[in-house]
This record gives C-alpha cells, sequence and structure tokens, in this order.
C-alpha cells in the first residue's frame, strides 16, 4: 500500500490531526458507512457515500466552508479505506479458505458424512432455482447407506463417504452412472467438498440426449 498521509486542518482550530497507514480513521469510516448504507436500504434508498452526505450538509450549521472542508477530507478517507480494503481482501480470503479447510480436517467421519449430505442437498436446491435441472429431477438420500443421488433421466450422481463411520474414511466418492448401462459408470475421489458441489454443477449442466 502506497504510503499515504493525510492530514486534517479544520479552520479555526488549533490541533490537525493526521492520518497515516496505522490510522484507525479508515476503518472507523468503513464501520460508519456500513451504519449509514444499512439505514439507507432500510429506508429504501440507495447507499450514499459519506463524503457526499456531509457536503448535502453545507448549507447547515457550522458555516458551508467547514462542511466542504470536512467532506473533502472524508472522500480523501474513503479513498484510504478503498486502498486498504484492496490490499487486505486477498489475505483474508486465503485466511478463510485456510480455516475452512483446517476445520474440514478436523472433522469426524460422522461430521464429513453430514457436511457431504447438507453439501448435496443444498446444491440441488441452488440448481433447482437455476432451472439447471430437469423438471423430472429426483434427489434421493439414503440414511441407512448414507448415500445422496441424484436422477436426471436415466443418469445418477451418487456421493458417499469411503471406508466406514468406524474407520478413517476423509474422502468423498462421486459416481456418476447411467441406470441402463452399469459399465458407463464413473468415480471421483476427493478429500474437497468443493469438488464434490463443482462436480455436481459440472453434471448438472451437462447436455442429456
Amino acid at each position: 500500500m502506497p504510503d499515504l498521509h493525510i492530514t486534517i486542518a479544520i479552520p479555526g482550530s488549533w490541533d490537525a490531526h493526521v492520518c497515516d497507514a496505522n490510522c484507525d480513521c479508515p476503518r472507523a469510516l468503513a464501520r460508519t458507512q456500513t451504519a449509514i448504507d444499512a439505514a439507507r436500504v432500510e429506508d429504501g434508498r440507495e447507499p450514499r457515500p459519506l463524503s457526499k452526505r456531509l457536503h448535502a450538509m453545507r448549507h447547515a450549521t457550522p458555516d458551508p466552508e467547514w462542511f466542504d472542508v470536512v467532506s473533502f477530507q472524508a472522500q480523501q478517507l474513503e479513498d484510504l479505506a478503498a486502498l486498504q480494503h484492496r490490499d487486505t481482501t486477498a489475505g483474508t480470503q486465503a485466511a478463510d479458505w485456510a480455516a475452512t479447510q483446517d476445520a474440514a480436517d478436523a472433522a469426524t467421519p460422522t461430521q464429513r458424512r453430514d457436511m457431504l449430505r447438507d453439501a448435496i442437498a443444498a446444491t440441488v436446491r441452488d440448481l433447482e432455482r437455476a432451472e439447471l435441472l430437469p423438471v423430472t429431477h429426483e434427489y434421493v438420500h439414503d440414511p441407512r447407506a448414507e448415500i445422496s443421488r441424484v436422477y436426471a433421466g436415466t443418469q445418477v450422481f451418487a456421493a458417499e463417504m469411503t471406508g466406514k463411520l468406524d474407520t478413517p474414511a476423509a474422502h468423498y466418492v462421486v459416481t456418476t452412472s447411467d441406470e441402463v448401462d452399469d459399465d458407463a459408470a464413473t468415480e471421483r475421489f476427493t478429500t474437497d467438498l468443493n469438488a464434490v458441489r463443482a462436480w455436481l454443477l459440472a453434471w448438472a449442466c451437462a447436455p442429456r440426449h
């Protein structure tokens, strides 16, 4: 991030505040802006930057010049906050992904089984909303065998855990088959639940004859 310093000096005031990379002003501004946006959305209006809100108040008290200065400084703080957000977003996303992976690795076989079942059910609901599955499709979860199946015509997408619940079962196994031709079945193995979701999406969107 560039070495950016902003000095806020209000005419008639002896004190000037200097914002630098370590200042909390941009974060405080972001929190304030979030509250403002939420209030406007609640009222059915579009969110508006703090700088424009301040400038719109320039004919109030105190003098217009005060609001001109403050709204200009607020605009600079908004720009600084945008720079900070841009530089930290990538790191935050990586940290979130790592935390998700750590949680998945630490899950018990039973928890991983439940995560798989919930992921398939949620993905099917999203595909239904997007109308990416045939109208005649069917989703069935077999609680005894712990297999989630999605039927589309004669084609079947099945997802389950490898091994048994009382033995290490870290992998998910996805099978795609045709009820007419069992020899056409294919299997994929993964420890990444996101891969299972992606395979279901690709299977649902594949052309069918």
